[in-house]
């Protein structure tokens, strides 16, 4: 069973669905850019077996509410203080594209507090002194648009897609150059283009 709740963090309602027995060690997904909790549900409730399970809809997202202001930064401030507002001293962080680079920040900022990071579809982000964008074209604007640096907008939905060369899927020998993953923390990245880069 899912419930639905909502946490005041930062001034912001911010909107989550939780699953999995209350005793359960915790877990929070984060989800992409434009995406939401329910995004997460065949993961959600896979993981909610044992697990407390809290699918967060950042700042702007899903059922959270519209601010003046999104930034990478207020997000993980939300997040942290999201852990604050249900007691969750710390937890194994999830998270996708955007909502991984806001899990990077968070355990960046309060390492003490994440056990465990699953980083999925993104590369770290960029040093503080340099602008931080949502992709390499695009910026989010407070209007609820997408500008792009040749102009345009739009007001639609952004949808991930592979970006490979020619829309190609992943080349197999990528699978076989990678290294196994030893590590309680795995970060996997991507070249410019798109398409996984081995080592």
């Amino acid at each position: 069973m899912t419930d639905h709740h909502t946490a005041t963090v930062n001034g912001v309602r911010l909107a989550y669905r939780a699953a999995g027995p209350e005793e359960g060690d915790p877990l929070v997904l984060l989800p992409a850019l434009g995406e939401s909790a329910d995004d997460w549900a065949l993961v959600r409730d896979a993981l909610a077996r044992e697990r407390r399970v809290y699918a967060l809809d950042l700042r702007g997202h899903g059922r959270s509410a519209r601010t003046a202001e999104y930034s990478l930064e207020l997000m993980r401030d939300d997040v942290l203080g999201f852990l604050d507002a249900l007691g969750l001293d710390r937890a194994d962080l999830v998270g996708h594209s955007a909502g991984a680079v806001v899990a990077h920040l968070v355990a960046q900022a309060a390492p003490h507090r994440v056990v465990r990071l699953a980083l999925e579809d993104v590369p770290a982000p960029l040093p503080a002194s340099r602008s931080r964008r949502y992709g390499p074209t695009a910026t989010w604007t407070s209007t609820g648009t997408w500008s792009s640096r040749s102009g345009g907008s739009s007001t639609g939905p952004i949808r991930p897609g592979w970006r490979g060369s020619a829309g190609s899927p992943p080349r197999p020998w990528w699978w076989q150059a990678a290294p196994p993953a030893t590590s309680r923390r795995t970060v996997s990245r991507s070249s410019s283009t798109g398409s996984p880069t081995p080592g």
